[in-house]
C-alpha cells in the first residue's frame, strides 16, 4: 500500500497480500501476487493506474479486483493465471494482449472485460458479464462458455481462431475482424448475424447450433459468401437474408421460415418444419428429409 511506486524497466515486483497503491508507473514490470500472507481473499485496488503485466500465482488462493472506480482493472500487456482464481468483481478489466493460463477467471456481475489477443483460461465463470475481443493482434479463444461475446478487432484481416467449442448463452456480437470457427460445434442463442461489411465468418468445418432461443433470426452476407458448414437449429429460425451450408442442415425443433429468401444446403436438409412464403430457390445436394413443408411457390432444387 502506499502513495507512489515508480518502475523504471522490467522489475519484478512481488505482492503476497492487498495493492493499494495510488500512483503507479509500470514501466515494463511484472507485478506477480502470490496471496503468500494468508489465506485470503486479497483485493486489488488499482485505483485507476495501469499494470504492465500481471501474473497470479497463488494456489487455492483468490484476488478480487475492488468495488468500484478504484478496482477497475487495465493491463497494457499480459494476465497470466498460473494458479487461483481473479475475481473481476463486477469491475471491467482490460488486458491488451493475452489472457491465459490454468487458473480461473471469474465474473460476478455484468462486468466488460476487454481481450486483445489469446483469451484461454482454463475456467471462465461468466455471469452477465460481455467478453469483447479487441486489438489488432490475431488470438486463440479455447472452448469456454460466455454470456455475451463481441468480436472488435482493429480491423477485418485480424482473426480470432476457436480451439475449442463455444457457447454463448445470451449473445453473439460479430462487428469487425474474422472468426476462424475451425472443426468445433458451437452453440449459440440469441439472433445471428455475421453481415457486416468488416467481418468475415470462416465456418471451416464447424457445427453452428442456434439454441435455445425460439425462432432466431439469420442474417449473413447471402449464398457464396459466408456460409455455414452444418448449421443445427433447435428452435426453428426465420431467414432475413439468403443462407448457405454447404455440409448439412438440421432443424430438430421448430420451424425454419424462409420468409422470402434463398436456402442452399450443398449436402442433407432433414428436420421437422420448413416453411416457404413465396418463391424462393431452396437447393439440396444430399437428402431431404423434413417432416413437414409448406411449399408455397418455392421451387426445390
Amino acid at each position: 500500500t502506499g502513495t507512489a511506486l515508480t518502475a523504471s524497466a522490467s522489475e519484478a515486483i512481488s505482492v503476497g497480500g492487498n495493492w493499494s497503491v495510488a500512483t503507479f508507473t509500470p514501466a515494463t514490470s511484472t507485478v506477480t501476487f502470490t496471496g503468500a500472507s494468508g489465506a485470503g481473499p486479497f483485493t486489488v485496488t488499482s485505483n485507476s493506474q495501469s499494470f504492465s503485466t500481471v501474473v497470479l500465482n497463488a494456489v487455492g488462493k483468490t484476488y478480487q479486483q475492488a468495488v468500484g472506480a478504484t478496482g477497475v482493472a487495465n493491463i497494457i500487456l499480459g494476465l497470466t493465471l498460473t494458479a487461483g482464481t481473479w475475481s473481476t468483481n463486477g469491475d471491467a478489466l482490460t488486458v491488451g494482449t493475452n489472457l491465459t493460463g490454468a487458473g480461473t477467471l471469474t465474473a460476478t456481475a455484468s462486468e466488460t472485460i476487454t481481450v486483445g489477443a489469446n483469451f484461454t483460461p482454463t475456467a471462465f465463470t461468466i455471469a452477465t458479464s460481455t467478453v469483447v475481443l479487441n486489438g489488432a493482434t490475431a488470438g486463440n479463444v479455447s472452448g469456454l462458455s460466455f454470456y455475451n461475446l463481441v468480436i472488435n478487432k482493429s480491423a477485418q484481416a485480424n482473426t480470432v481462431s476457436s480451439t475449442g467449442a463455444w457457447t454463448v448463452t445470451n449473445s453473439l456480437t460479430m462487428t469487425q475482424g474474422t472468426w476462424a470457427a475451425s472443426t468445433f460445434a458451437h452453440t449459440i442463442a440469441g439472433a445471428w448475424n455475421s453481415s457486416g461489411g468488416t467481418f468475415t465468418f470462416t465456418a471451416g468445418t464447424s457445427t453452428i447450433m442456434l439454441s435455445p432461443t425460439a425462432n432466431p433470426s439469420i442474417t449473413t452476407k447471402g449464398i457464396g459468401t459466408d456460409a455455414f458448414y452444418n448449421l443445427t437449429l433447435t428452435s426453428g429460425a426465420t431467414l432475413a437474408t439468403a443462407v448457405q451450408a454447404t455440409n448439412n442442415l438440421s432443424i430438430t425443433g421448430g420451424t425454419l421460415g424462409l420468409s422470402t429468401h434463398n436456402l442452399s444446403v450443398g449436402v442433407n436438409l432433414t428436420g421437422t418444419a420448413l416453411t416457404a412464403s413465396a418463391s424462393e430457390a431452396i437447393s439440396v445436394g444430399g437428402n431431404w428429409n423434413v417432416a413437414t413443408f409448406t411449399p408455397a411457390t418455392s421451387t426445390v432444387t
